[in-house]
């Protein structure tokens, strides 16, 4: 199973990335970025990131 590669975030940006990912009025495709990139941070497995972003997991991969 693949992983993620690992992204480091600085505790600013992690906290810009949650805000985007939940604000209600936040394009769709900015909300599943700003969740894929949160997702790869902690090290979880594309397949779970996609599960959990629902996406597919060649999108994630990209």
């Amino acid at each position: 199973m693949r992983v993620a590669e690992t992204i480091e975030l600085d505790q600013h940006t992690e906290c810009e990335l949650r805000v985007l990912a939940k604000r209600p009025t936040v394009e769709a495709r900015l909300q599943q970025g700003g969740r894929m990139v949160l997702l790869a941070a902690v090290g979880r497995p594309n397949k779970n990131i996609a599960f959990e972003a629902t996406l597919d997991r060649r999108q994630v991969a990209l």
